[in-house]
């Protein structure tokens, strides 16, 4: 069974925890673009069981955003698609995009860089 079916029919088990099918998805592609030390370090951080519960969520992006930073990984692009977050309507994506950018800029003064 293809790795996207498998999500599918899980997302349709877990309605009680609906992110989880994005989580699940991005741990993916993540599993496929990075390096397994950054994957063994998401793992080692909770990273994904934080993103999944609503009191942890914020502390999970900006684990995550750090990792991501870290390995190269936070594009131009991804900073223009998540920008229009900070202003949603939606409470969880302000707060999502607000840990990621805190996060972000955090690094980027503790490293003295701008990037």
């Amino acid at each position: 069974m293809s790795s996207w079916r498998q999500l599918f029919l899980e997302g349709q088990v877990l309605e009680e925890k609906p992110c989880r099918i994005f989580l699940s998805a991005i741990e993916l592609v993540l599993g496929k673009c990075m390096a397994q030390k950054w994957m063994r370090l998401l793992m080692h951080q909770a990273v994904w069981a934080r993103l999944e519960d609503p009191l942890a969520h914020p502390e999970g992006v900006c684990l995550l955003s750090s990792v991501l930073l870290h390995a190269g990984l936070v594009s131009p692009c991804l900073v223009k698609n998540l920008l229009p977050w900070l202003h949603s309507c939606s409470v969880k994506l302000r707060v999502t995009a607000t840990a990621f950018f805190a996060e972000i800029s955090q690094d980027c003064r503790m490293s003295g860089t701008s990037k």
